[in-house]
């Protein structure tokens, strides 16, 4: 965790600290509504008869501003985009907008905020500033589900008297400006190291060809190596734009429906000349009135075309590729219903040395093999990266001189309960 300079009473006011300062008024004169606001009322209005008729309309008009006030309240932060808890002097969780409930737990009311944020070091700079009493900006990290990164202002709410009571802490999500930092200076190493073989090779046959080279034949067969080596960069680009473009939303929610037997199908369409050409049999077999994934159909395209294309080219020796849909009750990290898709070949199987490192950039169980058959090392990174966006899980088990399965789980659409009944075989 790095933690920031704080914000004290002598520093210059930021964009960051204006807008948290305003938060925390905002707060406050919601807070201060409720008691001045009855008594003001209440000396308004005709007096009760009695003493006890008094203090009953007291509480009442009490209780209810209250109620208006929480409901006033809860709406104006659950406008905010970013996570915003209050919390009081011992760290109880008086308030928590949408967001914040969506990030850490729907139970964050009136519970400890540590049980739910386990950064030790930051809950001390929580307590700290109802210590000092001065506003105080941090970098957090979150884990889970998925690494994210957010900027912590954690500012002090007083209440009368200049007695500190709450503390507003507001989380601003900074991931994509941190991912995107990384991600250039990993582009560039991966590229240069990639790129190096096929450039070597396409400057080498330029300069062949520049010196002069008198049989037509061997001009054709150098210029064919120069295309297919070309070809194989525009290949590894594609890949990595298409990798960088993916790590950089994966933290993002998706929520479209997504009916998964039809982008099977379409991946199948779509490979049929490649099937043919390795005289594959494809068989696809799911159930009937299988519920909708949650998700980004061109992504989950992506994933079924990468794995179907690796069966293709080293399952080959097999005849055939099954690839089956089923629905469970659960199955993904936080429980929730799944759609499991299998995709099998029966090549000639991995090592099980090979297998944790597979989704690994540039990882390949045999070098050769894989650049002969045009294979870039990202496949099943893209694959892996993809999935984790969807909050579903990626498992690969194989067995040598008989194949591999490639296991894909997928969140259901609004967690709907699966309903399936007989299956289907194209």
């Amino acid at each position: 965790m790095n933690l920031l300079n704080k914000s004290g009473s002598d520093s210059k006011p930021t964009g960051q600290t204006r807008h948290s300062n305003a938060l925390t008024k905002v707060y406050k004169l919601f807070g201060g509504y409720g008691l001045s606001q009855v008594k003001e009322d209440f000396e308004t209005e005709p007096q009760p008869a009695t003493e006890d008729d008094e203090l009953l309309s007291l509480r009442t008009k009490r209780t209810i501003v209250q109620k208006d006030t929480r409901a006033s309240l809860e709406n104006a932060f659950d406008i905010l985009r970013g996570p915003v808890v209050v919390v009081d002097e011992n760290l109880f969780v008086l308030h928590a907008n949408a967001e914040a409930r969506h990030v850490f737990s729907e139970n964050l009311q009136d519970r400890c905020f540590s049980r739910f944020l386990r950064d030790q070091a930051v809950i001390s700079e929580i307590k700290n500033v109802f210590t000092n009493q001065q506003m105080k900006n941090i970098s957090v990290s979150l884990e889970v589900p998925l690494k994210r990164q957010y900027r912590l202002s954690i500012s002090p709410c007083f209440q009368n008297q200049d007695i500190l009571k709450q503390a507003v802490l507001e989380f601003q999500e900074t991931t994509l400006i941190e991912r995107s930092e990384n991600m250039r200076s990993e582009f560039i190493a991966n590229v240069s190291h990639e790129l190096r073989s096929p450039l070597a090779t396409i400057i080498g046959f330029i300069e062949t060809l520049k010196d002069g080279v008198s049989d037509a034949t061997a001009q054709v067969r150098f210029l064919g190596i120069m295309e297919s080596e070309a070809q194989r960069m525009r290949r590894l680009i594609d890949d990595l734009l298409s990798l960088a473009n993916i790590e950089l939303r994966e933290h993002e929610r998706l929520h479209a429906k997504v009916d998964i037997c039809d982008v099977l199908k379409e991946v199948k369409a779509s490979l049929m000349p490649r099937i043919r050409a390795s005289e594959l049999t494809i068989r696809l077999d799911y159930c009937e009135n299988l519920p909708a994934a949650m998700g980004d159909r061109d992504q989950l395209i992506q994933v079924f075309n990468n794995l179907l294309t690796n069966a293709i080219k080293y399952g080959a020796e097999g005849k055939y590729v099954d690839i089956t849909v089923k629905a469970n009750a659960n199955g993904l990290p936080d429980g929730g219903a799944s759609l499991e898709v299998h995709v099998r070949d029966f090549g000639q199987g991995i090592e099980d040395e090979h297998l944790p490192r597979l989704t690994e950039r540039f990882y390949r169980v045999d070098k050769g093999r894989s650049r002969a058959v045009g294979g870039t090392g990202l496949g099943l990174a893209i694959v892996k990266h993809i999935v984790n966006r969807h909050r579903g899980r990626f498992f690969v088990e194989s067995e040598l001189g008989k194949g591999s399965l490639f296991r894909v789980l997928l969140p259901i659409h609004n967690n709907e309960p699966p309903e399936v009944t007989s299956a289907t075989k194209l």
